[in-house]
């Protein structure tokens, strides 16, 4: 019989599972000990050569063990049972891993409303019917009856935190808790993730209003079933839950909180692929040193006829080619060919399909996956917080990447920047192969290896250069393009966004930009979009009423300059204060600033007394 996992707990010595049939659910204990390694004689060995020996500890015990001698001493209780009985997303009778099967993940759409006061208000949830209650025990029954094996919210950690203080049933429900917003945020960012702003965005739905204590019943039970059957509707149009579960059982992650983290991930695939070569992986030391990074070459300006280029996995070839692991031996290689020969498996797998079928979207989703680990491979190894970081490991990959980038540029490059090189010509694919044969030939030449290759990516009819990783280009087929522009940061208000991609459009559609700057004006924006937002974290404020926002919880606010100064406001509370424009125009010329100097307008050029006539 086989069991898809739906939900994992450490206990006290033991191991709940709950696993799924297509017929039935059924929860498992395991007597399960506590353990990590420590250096000196032993039967077990380090990926670097070194001795060891288990040992087992009780709870809480392994904080007071801890030491630079101890190794593994840093895995989640969860994910250390997993790795030992080799599960990932199946498991047997016997709680051994076991081989995929097609059972189909049940969700349920949640939300949950509150007064200020912290006490629930109405809790709404889709799963196969809208259901809403004000009574928690209703709301358990009914989950219980419909069973559900994950539990899907916009901001989990509000939601979730209220439903386990109401009812001990959610501290160790058999199913996940999954949060679309922190996987929308991970895999499109954006300026703001309010679920009404986003589902306007995504799905063209009119933001439905806000929430407040002084709301009738019958308009807060609206209000709560829009909020659950719009995400529902985003999470079906973008696939959230679909692939961070294709990460979660291609990964053997525990829960859905390790798939937001590129360090879990690759963290769990190193450590299970220890685990099948009978090595053990050090701690996490925390070591830090500063290293030389990559080539960055960014001549500001604007361009025409640039085509851009880019190394096919540089730094896993890299650490490939040249047998690159902090150990001194092969574990990274090895690591990152196991992956490089998972994407190629899934790309057969999904070319033996028709495109657009059911079989060839599941293939390609484990084949995005795997690329997605693969690029983040080096990212992580050249992070000090994960376990296998060796700063002359970093470094030498690094030097090996700017040895071979450097080969590539020349006068006619005006961009380069790690893997990447965008270059002034009207032959890109014959350019493509000329850039290739120079690389593979100098590494060739040098220390023996090859096997690089270049990708031709984008094709610019006009580009312009801003700085390192800040540009934007209209391509060969008409479409806007960028990268580092404020356009995506998470704090740029809604009017600041606009007029950014207006002037970029003069810009890159050769139109007169003192024009165009001279004619903007600001009234045609409201004051929600004229707002810029940012994110509070626990420091102390000047301001009373952020601190105010701080203890009720709210993380996501905006600010806006009025006459009477800068006034604060929770992200969807409305903005009665009167704008003082002057203010607001030089908080927006900063940002558009960096723009006018790389096309060569600059202060004497520019007509401030006319700037954003109002």
């Amino acid at each position: 019989m086989k069991y898809l996992l739906t939900a994992i707990y450490g206990l006290e010595d033991e191991i709940m599972l709950v696993g799924k049939t297509h017929e039935e659910k059924k929860t498992f204990f395991y007597p399960y000990r506590r353990y990590l390694y420590i250096l000196g004689r032993g039967r077990h060995e380090t990926i670097d050569g070194r001795k060891c020996y288990k040992k087992y500890v009780e709870r809480g015990e392994i904080y007071s063990i801890r030491s630079e001698r101890t190794c593994e001493d840093d895995i989640p209780f969860t994910l250390r049972f997993m790795i030992d009985r080799n599960i990932k997303a199946y498991f047997n009778e016997n709680l051994e891993g076991c081989s995929p099967d097609n059972i189909p993940l049940k969700p349920a759409y949640v939300d949950v409303e509150a007064y200020s006061d912290g006490k629930i208000r109405l809790i709404g949830c889709w799963c196969e019917e809208l259901y809403q209650t004000d009574n928690i025990y209703d709301f358990v029954k009914f989950i219980k009856e419909k069973d559900p094996d994950v539990m899907v919210s916009w901001f989990i950690d509000f939601d979730a935190s209220m439903l386990k203080k109401a009812s001990d049933y959610f501290l160790h429900p058999p199913f996940t808790f999954f949060d679309a917003y922190k996987m929308y945020q991970k895999i499109k960012p954006h300026t703001t993730y309010n679920l009404k702003i986003v589902c306007q965005r995504e799905l063209g739905i009119e933001p439905w209003g806000k929430y407040s204590d002084e709301m009738s019943d019958s308009v807060c039970a609206e209000y709560n079933a829009l909020d659950v059957l719009n995400l529902k509707k985003l999470d079906e149009k973008l696939g959230l839950l679909k692939f961070a579960t294709e990460i979660k059982h291609y990964v053997g992650l525990p829960d859905y909180n390790f798939v937001f983290s590129n360090m879990r991930i690759i963290d769990t695939i190193a450590l299970r692929r220890a685990r099948e070569m009978g090595k053990v992986l050090p701690t996490y030391k925390g070591e830090k040193k500063k290293y030389e990074g990559a080539i960055v070459l960014a001549r500001k300006g604007v361009y025409r006829n640039v085509a851009a280029y880019d190394f096919a996995s540089f730094y896993p070839t890299i650490i490939m080619n040249f047998k690159i692991s902090p150990e001194g031996k092969d574990f990274l290689p090895s690591l990152v060919t196991y992956l490089m020969k998972e994407k190629e498996r899934w790309t057969k797998i999904r070319n033996s399909y028709e495109k657009g079928t059911p079989e060839w979207e599941e293939a390609d989703r484990k084949r995005q996956v795997v690329k997605g680990i693969i690029n983040a491979v080096y990212g992580v190894c050249a992070n000090p917080s994960f376990r296998l970081f060796n700063p002359s490991v970093a470094e030498r990959i690094t030097a090996l990447a700017r040895e071979g980038l450097s080969q590539l540029i020349d006068s006619r490059c005006v961009y380069a920047h790690t893997d990447s090189v965008f270059v002034i010509t009207d032959e890109p694919e014959e350019l493509k192969e000329h850039l290739e044969n120079k690389v593979n030939e100098y590494y060739y030449s040098k220390y023996g290896v090859k096997g690089f290759k270049i990708e031709f990516d984008e094709y610019f009819k006009k580009i312009v250069i801003l700085a390192k990783a800040r540009y934007f280009g209209l391509t060969k087929d008409n479409r806007i393009t960028y990268k580092g522009v404020e356009l995506r940061r998470n704090d740029t208000s809604e009017a600041v966004r606009k007029i950014l991609y207006e002037l970029i459009e003069t810009i890159l559609y050769d139109r007169n930009v003192i024009d165009y700057i001279s004619n903007i004006n600001l009234t045609r924006f409201t004051k929600e979009e004229l707002a810029i937002p940012f994110n509070l974290n626990k420091d102390t404020y000047e301001d009373e009423k952020l601190m105010e926002m701080i203890k009720r919880g709210i993380r996501r606010v905006k600010y806006i300059h009025t006459k009477k100064g800068i006034k604060y406001y929770a992200e969807d509370e409305e903005i009665k204060d009167e704008i003082d424009y002057r203010k607001m125009r030089e908080y927006i010329m900063t940002k558009i600033q960096r723009i006018l100097d790389a096309v060569g307008i600059d202060s004497a050029g520019r007509k401030q007394s006319t700037l954003f006539d109002f």
